[in-house]
């Protein structure tokens, strides 16, 4: 897997400003790092969610409220 370290927003490359956080809040499993652009401020975390688990994701460690998307 190539993980992109070019910010997406103004394409600067991010710097690594956090390492081996974890999930205090909602405790999802595992370490993360943030990386953040000088430039524009953006920050991500690397290596970040595929599209076939960020849905996965939201679903079980964000639970903000009840609702079915389904049904809205």
């Amino acid at each position: 897997m190539i993980i992109s370290r070019a910010c997406p927003t103004c394409r600067s490359s991010l710097k690594l400003t956090q390492k081996d956080l974890f999930d205090d809040r909602y405790g999802s499993p595992g370490k993360h790092s943030v990386f953040s652009c000088p430039k524009c401020g953006f920050g991500k975390t690397i290596p970040g969610l595929n599209r076939q688990n960020i849905g996965k994701f939201y679903a079980r460690y964000y639970p903000l409220s009840n609702e079915n998307p389904k049904e809205m």
